[in-house]
C-alpha cells in the first residue's frame, strides 16, 4: 500500500519527469475520460467510472504541487462550508 508521503513523492517525481505542461495535458485527458464515462453511465452502458475517478484524483493531487495548494485548500474549505450550509 502506498503511504500518503509516498503518494506525495510520486506526484512530485511525475511533474519533474514529464513537466508541468505535459501534466496539465494529462489532467485534461483524464478529466475528459471521466466526463465520457459519466455520460456512458447515464445511458446505461457498462463503464469504468471508478477507474476514471481514481485517475482524476491522481492528477488533481499533482495539481496541488503545480498550483497554490494553500489557496486551493482555503477555497475548498469555503466550498465545503457552503455545501454544509445548503444541506442544513
Amino acid at each position: 500500500m502506498i503511504t500518503f508521503q509516498q503518494e506525495q513523492t510520486l506526484y512530485k517525481r511525475a511533474i519533474e519527469k514529464w513537466g508541468e505542461l505535459s501534466q496539465i495535458d494529462m489532467m485534461i485527458e483524464e478529466m475528459s475520460e471521466l466526463i465520457t464515462a459519466l455520460s456512458h453511465l447515464k445511458r446505461g452502458r457498462t463503464n469504468n467510472v471508478n477507474e476514471e475517478v481514481a485517475d482524476v484524483m491522481i492528477v488533481t493531487g499533482q495539481a496541488r504541487f503545480m498550483f497554490d495548494s494553500v489557496e486551493i485548500d482555503r477555497i475548498k474549505q469555503e466550498k465545503l462550508e457552503r455545501l454544509k450550509g445548503l444541506l442544513e
